[in-house]
C-alpha cells in the first residue's frame, strides 16, 4: 500500500511537471492549410492511385528536357520511356502529352509531335506560357511534318494570343513554304518589330521571300543585313529546326554565297552557282524551280572570276584587279578540268616573286617564291579521292602557264586565289 502511495506521488509530480514544461513552451500552432493539403492528397491518392507515380514520372521527365538550356537528343531518348508510362497511367492529362511532343520534336520525330503536341493543344492547358510554348511547338512540327495549312493556322492563332518574334517568323516561314510571299513579309516585318526573335535568320528569310517574289534589290538589301549579322552563314547551316521543304538550305546559301556584305567585294558567285545547281539535283519538284533555274543560267553567264584581290600578307604594291583579264581568258580550260564535278569547286592560289636582293642587304622577312597551288575548296557532293586527285592533276600545269606579270620590286610578292567550278 506504501509502495502504491509512493507511486502515485510520482506520478502527479511528473503530470505537474509536464503541465508547467507545456505552459513554458507551448506547442506550435496546427497548420491548419498544410493538414487540408495532405488530407486533400491522401483522399485523391486514394481516389486515384496513379496520381503519384504519374506525378513522379512526369517530374523526371521534366528535369531531363528542362534542366539543360538545349537538351539533346539523348535526354529526350531517356524522358520518352518515362513519358510514355505516364501517359499509359493517365492518358487525358495533357502533361505528359506536351513533354513527350517536346522531346519527339528535339528528336526530329516530326509525326508523333505534332500528334502529341496537337493532344496537349486540345485540353485546357493550366496557364498561359504553356499554352504558348505547346503552340508554337506545333505549329514547327506541323510544318516538317509536310502539313503546311495546318501550321498557318496554329501558328496564326498564336500570334493572336502571344506576338513574340518567334511565333511571327515561324508564320513567316510557313508562308513562304506555301508561295504565299507578300503575307510571309508582312509576318517577318512583324517579327522583326517584336524585337525578341533571332533577327538575322528574319532577315534571312526575307532575302528569301523578296527574291521568289522576284525583288532583287531588295532581297539584296535584307541579303546584306543577314550577311553582316551572320557573317559565317552559321544561322542557315545549323538551323535551330530544319528548313521547310528539301534544299531550302542550299537555296538560302546560294542567297547568302552569292551576296556582298561590303558592297562590291566578299561575294562568292562560284560558290552560289553550286548551291543553286544542288538545289535542282535534290528539289526538281519545288515550285521554287524556275526561280532556281534562273539563277543558275545568270552566274553561270559571269566571266569568272568577278575580282583579283590580292591576300593581306602581299608586299609588292601592284593592283591586282587589273590582271582579272588573263585569268578570265584561262578559266574555260580550267573549267573543264571540273566539269564532271558539278557540287565541287577547287582554289588555285598563284604566288609571284620579284627578283631577289643579292648583295649583303638581306630583307628580314622571308619572301616566298613563285608558285602554284591547287586544292579542293567547296565540296557539296561526296567525290572519289581518285576523281579529286585528277582534277587537281588537270588544273596545276593550266594555272602554272597562267601569264601573271612578275612584281618589279625586289624582294616583294603577290598573291591571288580565285575559285574553279565547272561550267
Amino acid at each position: 500500500m506504501a509502495r502504491l502511495h509512493s507511486a502515485l506521488i510520482i506520478l502527479a509530480v511528473l503530470a505537474s511537471t509536464a503541465l508547467a514544461q507545456s505552459k513554458r513552451y507551448p506547442a506550435p500552432p496546427k497548420d491548419v492549410d498544410q493538414e487540408a493539403d495532405n488530407h486533400s492528397h491522401l483522399w485523391e491518392s486514394a481516389l486515384d492511385p496513379e496520381r503519384k507515380p504519374y506525378e513522379e514520372l512526369v517530374h523526371d521527365a521534366h528535369r531531363l528536357l528542362d534542366d539543360n538550356v538545349h537538351p539533346q537528343k539523348d535526354q529526350a531518348t531517356a524522358a520518352l520511356p518515362k513519358l510514355d508510362e505516364a501517359i499509359t497511367r493517365l492518358p487525358n492529362d495533357y502533361r505528359a502529352h506536351a513533354l513527350r511532343g517536346r522531346a519527339y520534336l528535339i528528336l526530329g520525330q516530326w509525326a508523333k509531335c505534332t500528334e502529341d503536341l496537337g493532344l496537349a493543344d486540345n485540353t485546357e492547358l493550366a496557364d498561359s506560357s504553356d499554352r504558348d510554348t505547346v503552340e508554337l511547338q506545333l505549329g514547327i512540327c506541323q510544318g516538317r511534318a509536310g502539313k503546311l495549312a495546318d501550321a498557318e493556322r496554329t501558328l496564326l492563332h498564336a500570334v493572336a494570343v502571344a506576338p513574340h518574334g518567334e511565333q511571327w517568323m515561324r508564320l513567316g516561314e510557313v508562308r513562304i513554304a506555301l508561295g504565299k510571299l507578300d503575307e510571309a513579309v508582312d509576318s517577318l516585318n512583324a517579327a522583326l518589330e517584336a524585337h525578341d526573335g533571332v533577327e538575322a535568320t528574319i532577315h534571312w528569310l526575307l532575302a528569301l521571300a523578296y527574291d521568289r517574289a522576284r525583288k532583287s534589290s531588295l532581297a539584296e538589301d535584307e541579303a546584306r543585313i543577314a550577311v553582316n549579322r551572320d557573317p559565317t552563314f552559321s544561322l542557315i547551316q545549323n538551323a535551330s529546326y530544319p528548313w521547310l521543304r528539301p534544299g531550302e538550305l542550299d537555296y538560302m546559301m546560294g542567297i547568302a554565297r552569292r551576296t556582298s556584305a561590303n558592297q562590291d567585294r566578299d561575294a562568292t558567285p562560284e560558290i552560289a552557282l553550286l548551291y543553286f545547281r544542288r538545289f535542282l539535283r535534290i528539289a526538281g519538284d519545288s515550285p521554287w524551280k524556275r526561280r532556281a533555274e534562273e539563277h543558275v543560267k545568270e552566274l553561270a553567264a559571269l566571266p569568272f572570276p568577278l575580282a583579283l584581290p590580292r591576300t593581306a600578307q602581299s608586299t609588292a604594291l601592284v593592283d591586282t584587279n587589273t590582271y582579272l583579264p588573263i585569268v578570265q581568258k584561262a578559266m574555260p580550260a580550267l573549267r573543264a578540268c571540273v566539269a564532271k564535278l558539278p557540287g565541287e569547286a577547287f582554289s588555285v592560289t598563284i604566288v609571284k616573286a620579284g627578283p631577289r636582293e643579292t648583295g649583303a642587304a638581306k630583307p628580314h622577312y622571308a619572301v616566298p617564291t613563285s608558285s602554284v597551288k591547287v586544292q579542293p575548296n567547296v565540296e557539296l557532293e561526296p567525290i572519289t579521292q581518285e576523281a579529286e586527285d585528277a582534277a587537281a592533276r588537270c588544273l596545276a600545269p593550266l594555272a602554272e602557264r597562267i601569264a601573271l606579270p612578275l612584281p618589279k620590286e625586289r624582294d616583294t610578292y603577290y598573291q591571288v586565289t580565285f575559285s574553279v567550278v565547272a561550267p
